[in-house]
């Protein structure tokens, strides 16, 4: 079942745990920019995603999202 508070407590876990990897990161190479872009793009394809469902379930994007 969901729940928004574990919902909300897992993504700050992982937030938090990007964060840590991220600020120990000591040199920055071609390979994490490869990383980034590629996460990028896998976010931006979830996004996606979500939009097509609104629409199909007959919905409206909230306006927070009117920048998509």
């Amino acid at each position: 079942m969901f729940e928004l508070e574990s919902f909300a407590r897992a993504l700050e876990s992982s937030r938090e745990t990007l964060l840590t990897e991220v600020r120990g990161l000591t040199k920055w190479s071609s390979q994490h920019d490869e990383l980034i872009l590629a996460l990028f793009e896998d976010e931006v394809i979830h996004e996606g995603q979500v939009i097509c469902h609104m629409y199909g379930m007959g919905r409206q994007l909230p306006e927070s999202w009117r920048w998509a």
